[in-house]
């Protein structure tokens, strides 16, 4: 399972990608969600049973936020 706590000081989308971090780099979860100036804790099952993943947050395509 994948859990994080996240937040945005302006609202905005972003993406959350699981999968495996060599060739041929399947997906295993991807996932939109919204953030907020409010903490929210996110959490998500991935089928990647493997040490060999990597989880990206795609932000971006908006104005500077933190």
């Amino acid at each position: 399972m994948l859990a994080f706590d996240a937040s945005s000081s302006v609202p905005v989308g972003a993406v959350t990608t699981v999968q495996l971090a060599n060739s041929p780099y399947t997906n295993t979860l991807t996932q939109a969600i919204s953030l907020s100036p409010t903490s929210r804790r996110f959490s998500f099952t991935s089928g990647l049973s493997t040490p060999a993943g990597q989880v990206s947050f795609q932000l971006g395509r908006n104005a500077a936020f933190t």
